[in-house]
């Protein structure tokens, strides 16, 4: 919950609701069959939710994203060639740092199944 409100509220720039359950509590929640997300109760309301390749496009565009990669590449390029004494290519470089950051991005924004939680939680009570 902290990574998506970080992720909206300094990368995207948009309005979001600081998480107010801590672990104990979420667990707690789940295990009493609490739905942890008010909205998803909701049924027939289109809620607008962006998809997981709009957000990572939507994420992978934006300018200080560009920038952190950017910075990465050259600090890799630097390394590579400096310390290393390998001529590396900076695509590949950047392929690689693009590839990571996807890969957090899919961490992130992952798509969950509430009653597979519910249970996961009920086994840890």
């Amino acid at each position: 919950m902290n990574m998506g409100y970080g992720l909206k509220k300094y990368i995207l720039n948009e309005e979001a609701a600081l998480p107010s359950l801590g672990y104990g509590d979420v667990v707690q929640r789940m295990a009493q069959n609490t739905l942890l997300v008010p909205w998803a109760a909701i049924k027939g309301k289109n809620l607008d939710v962006r998809t997981p390749e709009a957000m990572k496009k939507l994420i992978l565009s934006k300018e200080s994203v560009q920038r952190a990669i950017a910075d990465l590449v050259k600090e890799k390029v630097d390394y590579y060639r400096g310390t290393l004494h390998l001529d590396t290519s900076e695509d590949k470089l950047y392929q690689e740092v693009e590839k990571q950051a996807v890969n957090n991005i899919n961490t992130i924004i992952s798509i969950y199944d509430h009653k597979v939680l519910t249970g996961m939680a009920l086994g840890m009570k």
